[in-house]
């Protein structure tokens, strides 16, 4: 799986998408603390003698060490690289290269790993030493203002739900508006009817009142 910074817990998203070890095609093959294994491409890394760069070598080791660093201090403490040096033993052509991070001193406030690379063949091509400052998380400012960050977004998203729940009631006020428009019309077309309908019955009762004076005796139109 590739390595990812924002697996780590407190990285802000910003900071996971541009991270280095994505760029060079790193991959973390083992998360072990004691063994932290990852392969790295050639393709892609060059010098233009077209060997794998050396820089990338260095890439691939600090990674190593600080994601061993990483998994035995985090998330109190954050690994911060302090010296790194590598020496390198011949060069590779293609194909990928493979890392081997262990531990050479775990402290509460310093950690060393040594990253051994290897090329396909088995053949040691770098040898690493990384030694890591673990201050405190909280007082980094990519890590200090992590946490913000995170309420905000949450609050964003929050934000977000109430906008969409309201606006789906008001479609649905809208869809009981147009009802009650159209129920309302249908009302006043029967009002008007039952008024029609109550005038031709007062039509009605006066012309039979009149027939039925003609028929008594001794009636007369009136």
């Amino acid at each position: 799986m590739p390595v990812s910074p924002d697996q780590f817990r407190g990285l802000p998203p910003e900071l996971a998408a541009e991270q280095l070890s994505d760029r060079v095609g790193i991959e973390i093959v083992s998360w072990d603390p004691d063994r932290v294994v990852g392969t790295m491409p050639v393709a892609g890394n060059r010098q233009p003698a077209g060997l794998l760069h050396g820089g990338a070598s260095a890439v691939l080791a600090e990674t190593l060490g600080s994601v061993a660093a990483a998994l035995r201090s985090m998330p109190e403490r954050f690994p911060v690289g302090l010296v790194l040096a590598c020496a390198h033993h011949r060069g590779v052509s293609d194909g990928l290269i493979t890392g081997v991070a262990s531990p050479l001193h775990v402290g509460r406030t310093v950690s060393t790993f040594e990253i051994t690379i290897t090329d396909q063949d088995g053949h040691r091509t770098c040898s690493a030493h990384l030694t890591c400052m673990l201050p405190d998380a909280a007082k980094l400012p990519a890590m200090a203002t992590s946490e913000s960050q995170r309420q905000v977004r949450q609050l964003r998203h929050d934000v977000d739900d109430v906008y969409e729940i309201v606006s789906g009631h008001t479609v649905e006020l809208g869809e009981i508006r147009s009802t009650l428009a159209e129920h309302g019309a249908t009302l006043a077309e029967h009002g008007a009817k039952l008024d029609e309908l109550t005038g031709s019955v007062a039509d009605l009762r006066g012309s039979v009142a009149e027939i039925l004076s003609l028929l008594r005796p001794g009636g007369e139109p009136s």
